[in-house]
């Protein structure tokens, strides 16, 4: 089966999700693109599932054809003849059809209102009446399918080119943004003056860390409670959520409080109580963690030149002592998620020197990326083996790490 899976803003991160989630289930990367990825698999993969799960792809569909972009650019009947055949094999589609088209790796936007009349005659002379979506971008965003309840009702026909070839495809599913949204903003307590992680920034770092839902889960840092919010959600047995703020706890008990009655589900099986993390293998059992994804204090939002080489020993000694916990608490071979601060000056940009010092410890850098991507230029990664995450102006970057304890 051949596949099309939409990147989010961070194309890099979205591949490293991908090459957790789908890792063992890869036959060939057929083209990596900014805006998209298309593979083949070995087996059929669950799409809606698979959506659900992962918090860095936008769209996921099925690659129906293959054919040449000179044949596609002149070929008028191609795009409605395509369209008729994936309506005759739906059989949900009856009496109204909303439709639409979205264009990845096209230089500009297609005029397609022509196209889209075609359709419409074809399917008025069957006593189908429809209903064309348009946009002024080349893609329809995922407001737009969900808002007009287009993959409900209807199909979204997806074109993307490369060099000189067109893979058409037909979209399963997307992003619940408005469930992200909702856990996001929506719930009852919010710490923006710490800084927030995103909750599917969140998901993909959990993701990263490609674990059992049955083992323990532990965020160290946990605010608020975003990752352990997020590991509620993906249905993880245990889970385990600290921080030394008591205010920070008290957010976080809210907030679970407020997910478990939205799902209806029991929070029994999670603990949240204040631990200062140089302590905490006083608090929890030795070796009884599977994966930690966290994202400590980075650091105050304004930074200043002056004193920024002050603060990255500040924070390279509270990382290097959480760290020597982390080794207590963490099972053999299991791994850390964690989100270093990179300090963006106007004259430098200041990184924690202490991965030579964690690799005496014991913890091994691991790859994010499937080394099937590595070659490509799309994929953005720095000698550390990391990921940069940000928004353009951010003063303190989030550099992302996967770690293994040897």
């Amino acid at each position: 089966m051949t596949y099309f899976l939409i990147l989010g803003n961070n194309p890099s991160l979205s591949i490293a999700e991908i090459s957790a989630c789908l890792s063992n289930n890869i036959k060939k990367v057929k083209k990596v693109s900014e805006d998209f990825l298309i593979l083949e698999t070995k087996q059929e993969i669950e799409a809606k599932k698979l959506q659900k799960e992962m918090g860095g792809i936008v769209k996921i569909g099925e690659i129906k054809k293959e054919i040449f972009l000179t044949d596609f650019l002149k070929d008028k009947n191609l795009i409605p003849d395509f369209l008729e055949e994936e309506i005759n094999n739906s059989s949900f589609l009856k009496n109204k059809i909303i439709f639409g088209f979205s264009f990845y790796g096209f230089k500009r936007k297609l005029e397609t209102k022509e196209t889209a009349l075609i359709i419409k005659q074809k399917l008025k002379n069957k006593g189908i009446s429809s209903r064309w979506i348009s946009c002024s971008e080349k893609a329809l965003s995922t407001v737009i399918l969900k808002k007009n309840k287009v993959l409900e009702k209807g199909l979204e026909v997806c074109f993307f080119q490369d060099c000189q070839q067109v893979f058409l495809g037909k979209t399963l599913t997307c992003q619940p943004w408005e469930e992200y949204s909702q856990r996001d903003f929506g719930r009852p307590e919010r710490s923006i003056e710490k800084g927030m992680i995103p909750p599917k920034l969140a998901r993909i770092m959990i993701n990263l860390g490609k674990e059992s839902l049955k083992s323990c889960f532990l965020d160290p840092f946990c605010g608020s409670g975003t990752f352990v919010q997020e590991a509620f959600l993906m249905d993880f047995k245990s889970i385990i959520g600290t921080d030394k703020d008591e205010q920070s706890i008290i957010k976080a008990k809210k907030n679970l409080a407020w997910i478990s009655k939205r799902e209806n589900k029991s929070i029994n099986h999670i603990s949240l109580f204040r631990a200062d993390v140089r302590k905490l293998s006083k608090k929890i059992r030795n070796q009884s963690i599977s994966l930690i994804a966290t994202e400590p204090y980075l650091g105050p939002l304004t930074i200043k030149e002056k004193g920024s080489f002050y603060l990255i020993k500040e924070l390279s000694s509270l990382y290097e002592f959480a760290f020597k916990e982390f080794k207590a608490l963490v099972k053999p071979q299991k791994k850390v998620v964690i989100i270093f601060p990179v300090l963006n000056t106007e004259k430098k940009q200041y990184f924690l020197p202490i991965l030579d010092s964690l690799k005496n410890m014991g913890w091994q850098r691991e790859s994010l990326i499937n080394p099937v991507f590595l070659e490509n230029k799309v994929i953005k990664m720095n000698n550390r083996s990391s990921i940069i995450y940000s928004r353009p102006e951010q003063k303190v970057l989030r550099e992302i790490f996967v770690f293994k304890n040897i």
